[in-house]
């Protein structure tokens, strides 16, 4: 399985959790203020990046009309939330061309209409009032929800937050995700057995807790 076939079937399985955990210094997080439109929302993809000026939304546009198929746009609209820079026509035209999703730094609207066609959709917020044609600049690194994201990087966001990290270190990522998921399975079972995380040695050694600490802390580990 090459990069991009794990970016759009692997990845989408794991939480980004998981995939934070298992990145460390590699995966940069979005500020919890961009958020999808509906819990359920996911996405995975390389970014396709955008900058536009506040109230312009002819670059989104233009990168609809350009980006590759399995793409997610990440747009820096300057966190702008006076008007709304994607509605439920530029995100039909996203979903028919294979465009994988939207994650911006600032409003979209038409809501509703966008939740019920399904198309993942990441945002500040929402506001009803449309934009100017002017245009900003495409694939160039950008600013999105405080970190730096730069095109081709991974994106990959859940209704926990909005991760980025390079396609390079993609598959490390995945490899170390799935066991960390894995592992969890079994932290459930235990759990459901009456024990407590620090009562798991998989888990202490997982998160690199020392046993002795705890025991000198006074905490049962039986």
């Amino acid at each position: 399985m090459d990069v991009i076939q794990l970016i759009m079937s692997g990845f989408p399985t794991l939480a980004t959790g998981n995939v934070a955990d298992a990145g460390h210094a590699d995966v940069k997080i979005m500020d919890y203020g961009i958020k999808p439109l509906h819990h359920s929302m996911r996405v995975a993809g390389p970014a396709f990046t955008i900058d536009t000026p506040p109230k312009a939304n002819l670059s989104i546009h233009e990168a609809i009309t350009m980006a590759p198929a399995g793409s997610v746009l990440v747009i820096n609209a300057q966190g702008n939330m006076t008007s709304g820079h994607l509605g439920d026509l530029m995100a039909l035209g996203c979903q028919v061309r294979g465009i994988a999703g939207v994650v911006i730094d600032g409003a979209v609207r038409d809501v509703e209409d966008i939740v019920k066609m399904g198309f993942p959709l990441f945002a500040r917020g929402a506001v009803p009032h449309g934009n100017a044609a002017q245009t900003g600049i495409m694939n160039r690194p950008i600013q999105c929800g405080g970190i730096q994201v730069n095109p081709g990087d991974m994106i990959f966001a859940d209704a926990s937050g909005v991760l980025a990290f390079p396609q390079s270190k993609a598959r490390a990522i995945y490899e170390q995700a799935v066991m960390i998921a894995n592992a969890e399975l079994g932290f459930v079972q235990k759990l459901n057995e009456g024990k407590t995380l620090l009562q798991i040695p998989e888990f202490l050694k997982l998160h690199g807790i020392d046993p002795a600490v705890l025991k000198k802390d006074g905490v049962d580990l039986t």
